[in-house]
């Protein structure tokens, strides 16, 4: 895999739009690898945003999590080079 789990669920994210814990989960390929790399980016100082979603929520589809998330900002200053592992990127 040419780019880290980091930058996959990051890149999916940078869209603005509410994705599932299915959708996450499934561009890093490793079960709940995405919800961890969800927390990483909060630690690293991404604003991420969760709420419930209604039965109603265009987003959710058949076999969909209870909760959705999008990324509302990145940190400040943080340089995504998806070559570097997360420990060397900038907060």
């Amino acid at each position: 895999m040419s780019e880290t789990r980091y930058s996959l669920v990051l890149g999916l994210m940078s869209d603005g739009r509410w994705h599932t814990t299915m959708e996450i989960n499934a561009v890093t390929r490793g079960g709940s690898e995405g919800c961890r790399r969800l927390r990483e980016m909060r630690a690293d100082g991404h604003e991420v945003e969760k709420k419930r979603a209604s039965a109603h929520d265009p987003v959710l589809f058949a076999g969909s999590t209870q909760f959705v998330y999008r990324l509302v900002a990145k940190a400040k200053g943080f340089l995504f080079d998806p070559a570097l592992p997360p420990d060397m990127r900038a907060p």
